[in-house]
């Protein structure tokens, strides 16, 4: 595929970056070295019954089957991982893989995209999805750093990887009515 990364802030990273980073999964070969019996299933399951059992089981199933190969497809681009698996605040199991380097998913996805000639344009707003007739979206118009309009058509699909939003306390406001304008947040100003 030919990818561009369109990215609003003027470096790459987000909350990612900040993030202490542990990824979960269940890993029989780190697992057992330290006596840790885990599967997809029960990481499924504990993942259902740590969000009150209102997430799509379907879509939580896609995440806890496939994140041993997520694991897997980062350290084939580079990631490295400590041996020693961990437990982190709000888990229900020890399944928690630390990175060996602060801001090590962005340095080996950057790497990643460098590799595979993906174009990040920085400082570039996403501000409309353009559609065709049916609908359907097929390109993005942006705005660069000198407000200057910025269009990109796609061929195949456009992705959107937006993130979150708690940084932007009228929304999580919006969503949230026991919040007010006094909520402090850590993330990032993207």
């Amino acid at each position: 595929a030919e990818v561009i990364v369109v990215e609003k802030m003027p470096a790459i990273g987000g909350n990612t970056i900040r993030a202490a980073g542990a990824f979960n999964c269940a890993d029989p070969e780190r697992q057992s070295k330290q006596g840790i019996e885990d599967s997809p299933e029960k990481h499924m399951q504990q993942t259902l019954e740590g969000g009150d059992n209102v997430a799509d089981p379907e879509l939580v199933r896609t995440l806890t089957f496939n994140a041993l190969d997520s694991l897997h497809w980062l350290e084939s681009h580079g990631m490295k991982f400590q041996d020693k698996i961990s437990q982190t605040a709000g888990s229900l199991w020890p399944r928690s893989h630390a990175p060996v380097e602060a801001g090590g998913y962005i340095k080996t996805l950057k790497a990643a995209c460098d590799k595979l000639d993906i174009k990040i344009l920085v400082d570039t707003k996403a501000t409309e999805l353009v559609t065709n007739d049916e609908g359907r979206v097929v390109g993005v118009k942006c705005e660069d750093k000198d407000k200057k309009a910025v269009e990109f058509k796609a061929k195949k699909a456009v992705i959107m990887a937006t993130g979150g939003f708690g940084a932007n306390i009228e929304m999580c406001m919006k969503y949230d009515s026991k919040l007010s304008k006094d909520v402090k947040t850590t993330n990032h100003p993207g």
